[in-house]
């Protein structure tokens, strides 16, 4: 699978993303930089979250959350023991 080689995300200024981040997220083992900034997820009917399993990405070194309509609960970000740089503001429903 050619998406286990994935290194890199980043979801920055795609306004309107149709949908949530899906739970396989946490599946991109060698994900080392999740970006998402200026970002509105388009969720008829609930809240955009973000996946808990994106903190089963333990490859995780950069993480990025900035102005983006969608919350979630970040309590098993400690589980991203590989963490260098973490920013998160303004992330939840707008």
């Amino acid at each position: 699978n050619q998406l286990e080689k994935l290194r890199v995300l980043d979801l920055s200024d795609s306004y309107n993303i149709d949908g949530q981040i899906p739970s396989q997220i946490g599946q991109l083992k060698n994900l080392e930089e999740f970006i998402s900034r200026s970002n509105t997820f388009i969720v008829p009917k609930s809240p955009a979250v973000f996946p808990k399993e994106l903190f089963d990405c333990t490859s995780l070194k950069r993480l990025v959350i900035f102005n983006t309509a969608a919350g979630g609960d970040f309590s098993s970000i400690t589980k991203l023991v590989n963490l260098e740089y973490l920013e998160i503001n303004q992330a939840g429903s707008r």
